[in-house]
């Protein structure tokens, strides 16, 4: 008898600590996965807000990616890059987009490589990342 209760003392006290470690898991598992799923979504299919600046409704703002990414990501929400003139009319307007503050973004134009940061248009290349706003 003195041998069986010690043979459930020890599996009390080793698969007790293990089923709290795998439920702390699963645990840990469903509180994160809506949070990363819903991030995915949003990048894959943003189904984007939109919000009137200067008399043109941009999109919310998205990540920042290379301009030949930008220009893939609007057409695939059968959207577009904005052009140069509508980008410096926000700027020319107000400074900045509401929500982004003083830290003026740079956003891509719908010309190769060609963004706008701080009321001015700049040359960029196949490496530069800016911010994205998509067009109607």
């Amino acid at each position: 008898m003195m041998a069986h209760q010690f043979l459930i003392q020890i599996i009390d006290k080793t698969l007790i600590p293990i089923y709290l470690s795998i439920s702390l898991s699963f645990l840990f598992v469903s509180c994160v996965t809506p949070d990363a799923d819903k991030k995915a979504d949003a990048i894959s299919n943003p189904n984007p807000e939109f919000e009137m600046v200067a008399g043109i409704e941009f999109s919310q703002k998205f990540l920042y990616r290379p301009w030949t990414d930008a220009q893939s990501f609007c057409l695939s929400q059968n959207l577009k890059l904005p052009s140069r003139e509508q980008l410096l009319a926000v700027y020319h307007l107000q400074k900045y987009f509401p929500g982004d503050g003083y830290e003026n973004s740079s956003y891509w134009t719908n010309e190769k490589n060609i963004f706008v940061y701080g009321g001015n248009a700049l040359n960029g290349n196949d490496e530069t990342r800016s911010s994205v706003r998509c067009v109607k």
